[in-house]
């Protein structure tokens, strides 16, 4: 598709080719804690120190670098390549920094 007809919404879904839609990361900003296992956003800020920095393309520090559960659209699930993790995002760059999978189906 030729990038002059693409719509705003489309250029913003493509904006980090390298992580997950930008949609079904959006979608998820909310999740601060996992269903699943029980960790907490708390808690995996903790582990994150020393592990991520900064954006690397802004350079925000981990601090204020928006950190939140991640899970797939259910079609992912039933198709049998769902996933669910801590995903670590910078929303001023539109950038997944980091992924830490936790489940997968």
């Amino acid at each position: 598709m030729d990038e002059k007809k693409k719509t705003e919404e489309e250029k913003e879904i493509d904006i980090d080719e390298e992580g997950f839609p930008w949609g079904d990361i959006v979608s998820c900003r909310k999740n601060k804690k996992s269903p699943e296992i029980g960790e907490t956003e708390t808690d995996i800020r903790k582990w994150l120190v020393g592990k991520i920095k900064e954006c690397p393309k802004c350079k925000k520090p981990l601090e204020e670098l928006e950190v939140f559960y991640f899970k797939s659209p259910e079609e992912t699930w039933s198709g049998l390549c769902g996933t669910a993790g801590w995903i670590v995002v910078c929303f001023d760059c539109k950038k997944q920094i980091d992924y830490f999978e936790k489940v997968i189906s």
